[in-house]
């Protein structure tokens, strides 16, 4: 009798003992989930980080690399071992969100993209390939170069290979308008997402006309040539883009129409930007740039600085800045129109 006693008291004790570590395991799951429940998360560094807390701050940071993708890294979390170190993973750039939390967010549960993700638009390799290069002439140069060349491929005609153009009624210089209207232009086609060739961003250069076209020519999709207008009629005044009319001998049916089409495009855009006259496109086969283009090119006759009123709005940074978009508006215009855009 006292033997059996005793197992039963030694197997009552084992028996106590598994139930104890079994409340203790319970116990322990039980808190794990109820972590997981209140939105307790574990960070990369092993850091938990509380997503009630997470506030207004980026999940996520962009780093391009020199391959043009984009890097996505964590930003470092607090009171880690080592705060400057942190894990670069290359994503996916057509599917971002996919690449940083996978189909289903841990955060919410759901496929949504959580309000403390500042998501920036990312170009696909697709998209990329679509970008356009736009060529910008800022028209003349300070100092003029007397040279001869042809005006146009095959021709006996020559002009000057580039003069400094011409001068306002307050005497405002043409070829510093025309580059300042230029630089303008560029910000705003580079904020659009086109790829841009500069001809000049300085006054001080010697390029002449038959070059600027083949360096557009050679780097580029379009072109557009930023003037200012003159003449001796103090009273005229408005918008017009010189093209090639239907006689030219240097350039084919086909490309006139392009050039005819974008110069439409612009000098519509601008009269109805500024309100001014809109002159139209008017066939020129003396404007050497034009002639030696072999892609669609706008010779742009923004305003006239003949004009008293039209010189002052010319001079003016504002107006400068409304001419820009009016172009960069009748550039997007044109790809619209042919489909490529």
């Amino acid at each position: 009798m006292g033997f059996d006693l005793k197992r039963i008291l030694i197997s009552t004790g084992i028996f106590a003992g598994v139930l104890l570590v079994m409340c203790f395991a319970a116990k322990s799951v039980f808190h794990a989930s109820a972590g997981l429940e209140t939105g307790s998360v574990a960070s990369g560094s092993g850091v938990e980080t509380d997503s009630a807390d997470i506030g207004d701050t980026p999940l996520i940071s962009d780093i391009p690399d020199e391959s043009g993708d984009i890097a996505k890294t964590d930003p470092p979390a607090a009171e880690t071992d080592d705060p400057d170190e942190s894990e670069v993973v290359i994503i996916d750039i057509n599917n971002p969100l996919d690449n940083i939390f996978g189909p289903d967010d841990p955060l919410t549960g759901t496929e949504d993209t959580p309000d403390a993700v500042e998501v920036i638009p990312v170009r696909s390799g697709e998209e990329q390939a679509k970008v356009h290069t736009v060529c910008i002439d800022a028209a003349h140069q300070a100092k003029a170069d007397v040279g001869k060349e042809p005006v146009g491929p095959g021709a006996d005609a020559v002009r000057i290979r580039c003069n400094t153009g011409g001068t306002g009624v307050s005497g405002a210089l043409e070829y510093e308008l025309n580059l300042a209207i230029a630089l303008k232009l560029k910000e705003v086609l580079t904020d659009r997402g086109y790829s841009i060739v500069m001809i000049r961003e300085t006054n001080d250069v010697s390029v002449s006309d038959s070059e600027r076209a083949k360096i557009a020519n050679e780097s580029s999709e379009l072109a557009v040539h930023i003037h200012c207008n003159v003449d001796d009629r103090e009273g005229i005044y408005g918008v017009m883009c010189f093209e090639p009319s239907g006689e030219s001998p240097y350039i084919g049916d086909d490309l006139r129409n392009e050039c005819n089409k974008l110069g439409k495009a612009i000098s519509d855009s601008i009269a109805a930007a500024t309100g001014t006259k809109n002159w139209g496109v008017i066939g020129n086969d003396l404007l050497t740039a034009i002639n030696w283009t072999t892609i669609p090119a706008a010779h742009v006759e923004t305003g006239y600085i003949t004009n008293t009123e039209e010189e002052k709005k010319l001079r003016d940074p504002e107006y400068q800045r409304v001419l820009a978009e009016a172009v960069a508006d009748g550039i997007d215009a044109y790809f619209d129109h042919t489909g490529e855009q």
